[in-house]
């Protein structure tokens, strides 16, 4: 067993919280949740764990697939170590705001992130799993995670004064989140996409492969016998031009329909779009940027420094109602001439130029307002959908499809082909389409059925596959029994086996994951191996240790091996579900409603 694995000193952490009860009720506010039976190495049975359910996105196209492969191994590690899962299939939109709002459906989810690109930076992927995000309010903590060390690190990480401090403080937020063990992450994510190379000249593929959220094979590849490029979608990403609302990446939104001012190509580095040039000032509290003269909508009008102010102030105001917004602390955004806007930070915001403006695309202001967004954010509908991207849409028919038209305003890209996105609702359908090529591009397919399509037509397919910086992995729910007890996540993690899930449900292609983290090897700000905790000790999973572990924490079995909690455990929540958690569980960084208290400075 590796050094840093060392189940003995796991055992014994573990017994020495539980001689204080359920950590975070009774001091630092962390709520790690370990209670572990009488405290005297001797323990009578307690009440049967109950069946946990288990839930994943059953309308998620390819992903759908990949998680359902998965999930019968996945309950074989459940079982193994006495728990009885239930299956439950629920909708995409459904079920994480379930999880947004703390609702308790259900006790453990699969879970995938795109590997976005403005996700290289480390702010959404750390900040959104600070405790103030917990609980009813409609924010994106997925396991609804409280641990008050974290979260000063989550939180202050984007105002670092340098980068390098920034670094520090985003591993010792990782290190944290690592050792509780809320995220179990399988693999990472393979990026896996199919082209016909008889109908299409394929480019912009770079370090990002063919995947819907590199939006450069849709605008740099070349139709060959006609004008149009036909690609799948799924279809959540159809259901209305108001993208800002939905659950989903908004990349593909962001780039085609629209441009932002800066970005990130098709090899992951940032260049500018709508942006002649910027200038950071002041040790990150300012950047002034200069908008290309010759940037246009699609209706003629100029991008202009009040587009751009309009744009991200309303993001920015309007985050509790879009789910993939955050709320940066402006101190303002202003116009300073028809092309120039600053933006006004009273203390550096690192995350503003590799994070925010590479996600969101510049609004036209006029065309928003005439919709009602600045009253009825989530009902606006632009008609038409006016944007500033490499291709105008000129026909929507939500759930089926999207057609778009090149745009000769576009300062940097000019495509010349028409671009329609057919909706597909189920991987057979998408498969069948790329392979009888009445479809060009393929993106959105399971990894085993891109491959199988490409060995059945090798001379006019191309597969293409790309490592991933984030993962897939399976959500703990945090505030409640059985899984806010630290042990039995870490015992879950333990008993998978990532080798033989790779192999079924993600045809041998990617590399299983060892340590519990949100970052992948291929992320940037992924933290040193010892700054991480091993789940297990190597890829087929260790079901006896799971089982020691949990044992010697006072866990047992009866005789028909269903896992029986320590005995006279506390199994209240860690607050109640439908308020959000506070100083009154022991949550010292959060105040009676939830906000953030910055009780620590980390730098």
């Amino acid at each position: 067993m590796p050094d840093n694995l060392n189940r003995r000193k796991v055992l014994q952490a573990l017994g020495a919280v539980s001689a204080i009860g359920l950590a975070g009720c009774a001091g630092n506010g962390n709520g790690n949740g370990n209670g572990n039976g009488n405290g005297n190495g001797e323990h009578e049975p307690g009440e049967r764990v109950p069946a946990i359910n288990f839930e994943y996105w059953s309308d998620f196209g390819g992903t759908t697939q990949i998680h359902e492969s998965a999930i019968p191994m996945i309950e074989e590690a459940f079982n193994a170590i006495g728990l009885e899962m239930n299956t439950v299939p629920v909708g995409f939109t459904t079920q994480v705001e379930q999880q947004f709002n703390d609702e308790r459906t259900h006790q453990a989810s699969m879970a995938f992130h795109y590997s976005d690109p403005d996700r290289l930076d480390p702010q959404e992927m750390t900040r959104r799993f600070a405790a103030d995000w917990a609980g009813p309010g409609g924010q994106s903590n997925l396991p609804n995670y409280v641990n008050c060390d974290h979260t000063h690190y989550a939180i202050q990480q984007a105002s670092a004064p340098d980068e390098e401090t920034r670094r520090e403080l985003v591993y010792n937020a990782q290190e944290i989140f690592s050792e509780d063990m809320v995220g179990v992450p399988i693999v990472p994510d393979v990026i896996a996409g199919i082209a016909r190379t008889d109908q299409i000249e394929l480019n912009g593929v770079g370090d990002r492969g063919i995947e819907f959220n590199n939006p450069y094979p849709y605008i740099y590849s070349e139709p060959i016998d006609d004008d149009t490029l036909v690609a799948d979608l799924t279809p959540t990403y159809a259901e209305t031009v108001n993208y800002l609302i939905l659950n989903i990446s908004p990349v593909w939104w962001n780039y085609v329909p629209n441009s932002p001012l800066i970005g990130y190509d098709e090899n992951n580095e940032l260049i500018n779009i709508l942006a002649e040039s910027y200038e950071v000032e002041d040790e990150a509290r300012r950047l002034t940027i200069d908008i290309r003269e010759d940037a246009t909508f699609h209706n003629g009008d100029p991008v202009t420094a009040e587009d751009v102010q309009f744009t991200y102030n309303h993001i920015a105001d309007n985050a509790a109602s879009y789910p993939q917004a955050g709320s940066p602390p402006y101190e303002s955004i202003d116009v300073i001439d028809d092309t120039t806007v600053e933006f006004n930070f009273e203390n550096p915001y690192l995350p503003l130029l590799t994070e925010v403006l590479p996600r969101w695309g510049v609004m036209h202001k006029e065309t928003w307002l005439d919709a009602g967004a600045d009253t009825d954010p989530e009902g606006a509908r632009p008609d038409p959908f006016v944007g500033a991207g490499p291709f105008e849409i000129v026909n929507f028919d939500p759930g089926t499809s999207i057609t778009l038209e090149p745009h000769d305003g576009h300062p940097i890209h000019s495509p010349e082909h028409r671009l329609v996105m057919e909706v597909f609702s189920d991987e057979v359908a998408a498969g069948e389409a790329i392979r009888g090529g009445s479809i060009d591009l393929a993106a959105e397919l399971a990894l085993p059925s891109a491959v199988d399509i490409h060995e059945s037509e090798p001379d006019v397919t191309t597969l293409e596959t790309v490592d991933g910086h984030m993962p897939h992995l399976i959500y703990l729910q945090h505030p409640a029994a059985p899984m806010k007890f630290r042990e039995l996540r870490y015992a879950i993690a333990m008993a998978l086996n990532r080798d033989e899930i790779n192999e079924v449900a993600f045809f041998g292609q990617s590399e299983p994951e060892l340590y519990s983290t949100v970052f992948m090897d291929a992320h940037p700000f992924r933290p040193p191996e010892d700054r991480l905790t091993q789940m297990a000790p190597d890829a087929t999973g260790d079901l006896d240790g799971a089982r020691e572990l949990l044992e010697e924490a006072g866990w047992s079995w009866d005789d028909d091996d269903n896992l029986r909690y320590p005995e006279d455990v506390d199994l209240d929540p860690l607050w109640p579900e439908g308020e959000h958690p506070g100083p009154d569980q022991g949550f010292d960084c959060l105040d009676g409603e939830g906000n953030y208290v910055q009780t620590e400075d980390v730098f």
